[in-house]
């Protein structure tokens, strides 16, 4: 089985697998040519490639690496950046707001 990655414009891993399970496209980078039917990156069989703020974990350049924090922390200051969209409950409570002032008159 060959195993594959698929990558970004920043090199940051964003899918990986082996062509047990799917076959590549053309852009699609094959790391091992002879390996398992699993995915294995750096001795971990199919390892998790984003962590739970959908960071990338790993890069590519001319071999699989692990981000460095500094990498992982630069990806999570732009979504840190952005602003959030407002929770259910901050919505419901802005019309409860906006009925109680309408309900005495003061819109």
């Amino acid at each position: 089985m060959k195993h594959y990655l698929r990558i970004d414009n920043l090199n940051r891993c964003l899918h990986g697998f082996s062509d047990a399970f799917e076959q590549p496209v053309g852009t699609d980078i094959c790391i091992n040519e002879n390996g398992g039917r699993h995915l294995e990156l750096l001795g971990t069989i199919n390892p998790t490639l984003t962590d739970l703020n959908g960071i990338h974990l790993y890069k590519y350049t001319d071999k699989v690496e692990k981000r460095t924090e500094e990498e992982i922390q630069a990806d999570l200051d732009i979504i840190n950046s952005k602003p959030k969209p407002k929770t259910e409950l901050e919505i419901l409570q802005e019309t409860v707001d906006m009925l109680l002032l309408e309900s005495l008159g003061g819109i």
